[in-house]
């Protein structure tokens, strides 16, 4: 029997009874309908009980054929190439992301190219996400378990709070009206003055060109910041490098890249300057005592003589030159 047919029969079952209904007096209606309906359930229930069995059946003669072709087809070896694992994340050394909107680009590109771009679940992309997450970025992502969807809203939650050109470009504003001086606020132990203000002016160029380089990758030009902008940044530098400036500018205004190239230059000159060998510190002498200083190369006059050294010093080195070419003692 072709069980397809079963459905038909059950519909030609139903208009029958209808048509019965038809012929039939109200006081037996209800009765009729009652003990019609009995009936057609338990054949309904037989037919899918009926349906259920034929199919566990199909589904083991398929499993069987399967199995047994299987068991008869030639082996072919093929290289098996390894994929991603949901329990093998790349050993790579990922940066962090406290929420900082200056480091989100940075971090997400990074993230994108190692973990969402590749095959792994959606779920342990959001583990690996999570892990990676710190302060207020990984406070945003509260109440947001490990599944496949969540890893879809997470990214959704922080693209919308980090990924804002406009927000970017005022963080950067903020970052560069907030440099730190260059003035040395703690004096070095046995650190020249110079290497000091040395040290915080290259500190200070990289941030700038940092905060800048930043603000043209967003199509922020230079040009759009403003005398003002010049203004703060030339009143963090320390007085003497602000004295060294001017003195090669004039009374001119600043462009911001004049400033850029002016705060170059002085690292430069001061690089220069901390090369040369530190000046000699005079001898002092202590009352009562004669100064000895040895006697300088190139028949220079020692430095901290007395009246008494200085009367007899031409005799002297006359006496140590013709020593010097004699040989003798």
């Amino acid at each position: 029997m072709d069980v397809s047919v079963l459905p038909g029969k059950l519909s030609a079952i139903e208009g029958y009874d209808a048509a019965i209904f038809n012929e039939i007096d109200d006081e037996d209606l209800q009765a009729e309908m009652d003990a019609t309906d009995a009936i057609n359930q338990t054949i309904r229930d037989a037919s899918d009980n009926f349906m259920f069995q034929l199919k566990t059946l199909q589904d083991a003669e398929d499993a069987a054929n399967a199995a047994l072709a299987l068991a008869t087809a030639p082996v072919v070896t093929v290289a098996a190439t390894p994929g991603p694992s949901a329990s093998v994340l790349p050993k790579l050394d990922l940066p962090s992301f406290q929420g900082d909107i200056l480091h989100w680009s940075s971090f997400w590109d990074v993230f994108e190219s190692e973990v969402d771009s590749k095959s792994y679940g959606g779920a342990t992309k959001f583990n690996f996400l999570i892990s990676k997450l710190e302060g207020e970025a990984k406070d945003a992502l509260l109440g947001l378990t490990s599944s496949n969807d969540n890893y879809v809203k997470a990214k959704d939650i922080l693209r919308e709070r980090y990924s804002q050109p406009k927000k970017v470009v005022t963080a950067h504003y903020k970052a560069l009206i907030n440099l730190p001086s260059t003035t040395p606020h703690i004096p070095l132990i046995n650190l020249p003055v110079t290497n000091a203000t040395r040290s915080s002016l290259r500190a200070f160029a990289d941030q700038l060109e940092s905060h800048i380089r930043g603000l043209e990758a967003l199509g922020t030009a230079p040009a759009f910041y403003g005398d003002h902008l010049v203004c703060l940044l030339i009143d963090k530098l320390a007085i003497d490098v602000r004295r060294n400036l001017t003195r090669h500018q004039g009374t001119a205004d600043w462009t911001l890249d004049e400033l850029r190239t002016a705060i170059k230059r002085e690292i430069e000159i001061m690089e220069d300057t901390c090369e040369l060998p530190p000046p000699r510190p005079a001898l002092k002498q202590e009352k009562g005592k004669k100064v000895v200083s040895p006697v300088p190369p190139s028949g220079q006059v020692p430095e901290a003589l007395t009246t008494e050294h200085t009367k007899h010093l031409p005799t002297f080195l006359n006496w140590a030159n013709d020593r010097d070419k004699s040989g003798r003692t």
